[in-house]
């Protein structure tokens, strides 16, 4: 996929005064009044505007860059009192200047390009960031082939353990290049977050490129993070459910735990994007490139649709779906709907690389004769090379979503070649798994499941795929 947007495109999208800033076309202006007091001054960068002895209020400053002039971070300021300004200037966004009593505030009114909160690459950028989302522009830009630094560890850990990273505005659009990267900061933390949407309304970030920690973690154990994050975490969380979030095209790469965790969620769209290498050196279940798991909190909710999206070479599995939790006694409304079209998995696996599961039936959060209401839709899946079974239910109770999929595709699974004869299952193309263990924990049998043309192909010469479809007796399946 050709990740670079056009500069021309880019501009189009900002608007009129974004484009001009962007461009560079107000970067030359240096008016003055018939008194010579100048309304509107140009100063090469940051460094030059904080050193101005002489400004006044309602004076506009154009800088020609951050830390140089040309470097892409130029901004227009206007001057106001500090006894006007809210709060602190951050110095990274806003800035006192030397002018007794003046600080330059940055116009926002055409969006907030992360060249113009000084951010670069290699460098941890958290604090600049988290600066320039904290004025809530309506559009945030990122360009250039820069690869930021992101501290995803939670402040307050671990006393709290997924409030890191970097949390967009409500009610904004972010528009990304696709060169600009963000990379996460290592640490030895057990928890991480990279883009934190918790409690976010009508968000859209659209090419963003993120990679994990997993290959430089400076920790031994509790490989859990999350690239991008939506949902509200814990039963004390008083954030309302994230609504209107829309990922389009979004790249995560090398995450621990899984590239795009979701627990919360009403109108969410995923589309196109890759969620790839999660867990590839170490990680903590599920490691997947894309888990919907819904935690057992009153305002745990699930709708969401994914469409073109792709996941590749994630250690256990491409995308899950595990609506269990909404069955505990707090959930207020258990509702799970999903809808996926035109997936594609490749080389997943092993433990399956498009699944359905409920947690350990034992678990004290499920109450197995609690209905989960909505319905889980597929149309068109192709899953290519998955490392062992490609499909899989498991502990999918009668009370889970029913599933409906339609030419759902497995070509070439169990490319580990096992041949265990006990592990029919992991040889399959479809398994719907009901294990003893399950039946005594009180599992009756698999809830409702309709596969209308399924596809089990082997094409390899010698056959490593058991079979098409590992099926226990069931009157709620139907082929």
């Amino acid at each position: 996929m050709d990740r670079k947007m056009s500069r021309r495109v880019l501009l189009g999208s900002a608007g009129a005064a974004g484009a001009a800033l962007i461009a560079g076309s107000l970067l030359t202006l240096d008016h003055a009044d018939a008194s010579g007091d100048d309304k509107i001054r140009t100063v090469s960068d940051i460094t030059e505007l904080q050193s101005l002895t002489a400004a006044h209020e309602g004076q506009q400053i154009v800088t020609r860059g951050y830390y140089a002039a040309g470097d892409g971070g130029g901004a227009v300021y206007t001057v106001v009192s500090t006894s006007a300004y809210a709060g602190t200037p951050d110095q990274i966004i806003d800035f006192l200047l030397a002018a007794s009593g003046k600080v330059a505030v940055m116009n926002v009114s055409g969006g907030i390009h992360m060249k113009q909160a000084g951010v670069q690459s290699g460098v941890d950028c958290t604090a600049r960031v988290k600066a320039a989302y904290a004025r809530n522009a309506a559009h945030y830009y990122y360009e250039g082939d820069l690869a930021p630094l992101i501290d995803c560890a939670d402040p307050a850990y671990p006393a709290s353990k997924f409030g890191g990273g970097i949390q967009p505005p409500s009610n904004s659009y972010h528009w990304f290049d696709g060169l600009f990267k963000f990379q996460a900061k290592p640490n030895g933390l057990a928890e991480y977050v990279l883009f934190n949407l918790q409690g976010r309304e009508h968000v859209t970030l659209v090419r963003p490129w993120i990679v994990g920690d997993v290959q430089t973690h400076t920790g031994t154990s509790g490989e859990w993070g999350f690239g991008y994050y939506i949902g509200n975490n814990s039963a004390a969380s008083t954030l309302p459910i994230p609504e209107h979030i829309t990922l389009q095209d979004c790249i995560a790469d090398s995450n621990r735990r899984q590239g795009l965790s979701v627990t919360a969620v009403k109108q969410g769209r995923v589309v196109g994007g890759s969620y790839s290498r999660t867990g590839a050196i170490l990680s903590t279940p599920p490691a997947y490139g894309i888990d919907i798991e819904p935690n057992a909190v009153a305002s745990a909710y699930i709708d969401i649709s994914l469409i073109d999206v792709q996941t590749s070479h994630n250690l256990r599995g491409g995308l899950q779906l595990v609506p269990g939790f909404l069955s505990g006694p707090a959930v207020a409304d258990p509702f799970f709907n999903v809808y996926v079209e035109n997936y594609r998995s490749l080389e997943d696996g092993p433990v399956g690389a498009l699944r359905f599961a409920y947690p350990d039936l034992s678990n004290g959060g499920i109450r197995l004769n609690r209905k989960i209401f909505g319905q889980i839709v597929i149309r068109k899946a192709t899953i290519l090379h998955s490392k062992r079974k490609g499909v899989e239910w498991a502990r999918w109770i009668p009370n889970a979503p029913e599933v409906v999929g339609t030419d759902i595709s497995v070509i070439d699974p169990n490319m580990e070649g096992i041949t265990n004869p006990a592990s029919n299952g992991e040889r399959s193309g479809f398994s719907i798994n009901v294990t003893a263990d399950d039946v005594s924990k009180g599992m009756t049998g698999p809830g409702a499941i309709t596969l209308i043309r399924p596809q089990a192909i082997d094409r390899r010469t010698a056959s490593s795929c058991n079979s098409p479809e590992f099926v226990p007796a069931s009157s709620s399946i139907r082929v």
